[in-house]
């Protein structure tokens, strides 16, 4: 059923910008971007999809299959005092339908080509496949949430199903949720709709977002750190504002518009993907940490370097092209660890750092453990 639905973006039904949602039974949070390829795993051939004729034939490797697993094995073997209570999805749930190695021999034998409705975006059939990978995890958190990149509105039933899936919390396109803590500093996170920040920043019905609709969220941002000034404040979003990227041609991200935003906000930690890779930088510009999660499971991207030893973002900590997820926990510190995972799903703890409430990194500093 659509009770959310953002066809057209500032109709009431277009659920965004709501009071923050409360709880008071947070543990460790899980982050994760980049990841919604059917429950797959391995190498796979992908025919895609544009204006509904098949173009171009690549061998991917994907890995949802394994980094959930890894995520399940994380949960049981969590000997904190905290257990995970949260999972995020940072943006990109779908990407085009990958068919299998003997699939494709199959046709490329017989001189032919997939049938067209097997390829491309099957969002009922990637919203199926999730419950297969995540209903064990999903037994043993006590909540599920998502926010929206840019494969999320390649059109907007593709969205609208996102939107309204019985899987997760149905927040809308931007939210909070601030988690009361008795004893602690509360925490609040934000996840934000990046794509009015895109390059060519078109909305699912393919118009442009207008500025009162980019306001609108900025403004929101704004409230919601005023509220929550003295929490501990992460900023969840698809997009990077600063990141090393994978292609000589961008090889380093910069988005004026997002960073600023983060300037104005001010947020302990800003996580995102997009970069199908797992990167932690510091934004001397902005004073801005970026954690980088876009290894969930589709192709990944390398890091583009200057040279052999030097990346091209100043300032970063941690850059590497693996399958993984993010675990945040809440101490004196934010601890912040970057979880990698190999093809047979054995977890490897890659990286960590901890986050003072005063925005600097502690000495106590660990990379590639």
């Amino acid at each position: 059923d659509i009770t959310i639905n953002c066809s057209d973006y500032n109709d009431i039904a277009c659920k965004k910008g709501e009071p923050p949602m409360s709880f008071n039974d947070m543990g460790e949070l899980i982050i994760l971007a980049c990841w919604g390829v059917y429950c797959q795993d391995g190498q796979r051939v992908q025919y895609k999809v544009k204006d509904g004729k098949i173009k171009d034939r690549d061998i991917v490797s994907l890995g949802q299959k394994r980094v959930f697993d890894s995520i399940l094995s994380y949960i049981n073997g969590n000997r904190l005092s905290t257990s995970v209570t949260d999972v995020y999805f940072a943006g990109d749930n779908v990407y085009q339908y990958s068919i299998s190695d003997e699939e494709d021999k199959e046709y490329v034998d017989n001189d032919t080509k997939p049938p067209i409705n097997k390829l491309g975006f099957r969002m009922d059939h990637q919203l199926e496949k999730f419950h297969e990978c995540y209903d064990q995890i999903g037994q043993h958190v006590k909540r599920t949430f998502v926010g929206i990149g840019n494969h999320d509105i390649h059109t907007c039933d593709i969205l609208n199903k996102q939107l309204n899936f019985d899987g997760w919390a149905n927040t809308g396109v931007y939210y909070s949720v601030r988690y009361e803590r008795s004893n602690d500093r509360n925490v609040t996170v934000i996840v934000i709709d990046t794509n009015m920040y895109e390059e060519n920043p078109l909305k699912c019905d393919k118009t442009p977002y207008t500025e009162k609709e980019k306001n609108d969220q900025r403004e929101y941002v704004k409230q919601m750190c005023e509220i929550a000034r003295n929490d501990w404040i992460i900023i969840i979003g698809h997009i990077p504002p600063y990141a090393n990227g994978h292609k000589a041609k961008h090889k380093l991200i910069v988005n004026q518009g997002l960073r600023e935003l983060l300037r104005e906000a001010r947020p302990h930690l800003y996580v995102c993907g997009d970069e199908h890779n797992q990167q932690f930088i510091h934004d001397i510009e902005t004073d801005q940490f970026i954690a980088v999660v876009g290894s969930g499971g589709t192709d990944l991207d390398p890091i583009y370097k200057e040279n052999e030893d030097t990346y091209v973002a100043k300032d970063t900590y941690y850059a590497d092209k693996v399958f993984g997820f993010l675990s945040l926990r809440f101490e004196e510190n934010l601890v912040v660890t970057f979880n990698q995972c190999n093809s047979d799903a054995t977890l490897v703890i890659k990286c960590q750092v901890q986050i003072q409430p005063d925005r600097k990194l502690s000495d106590r500093l660990f990379i590639c453990k």
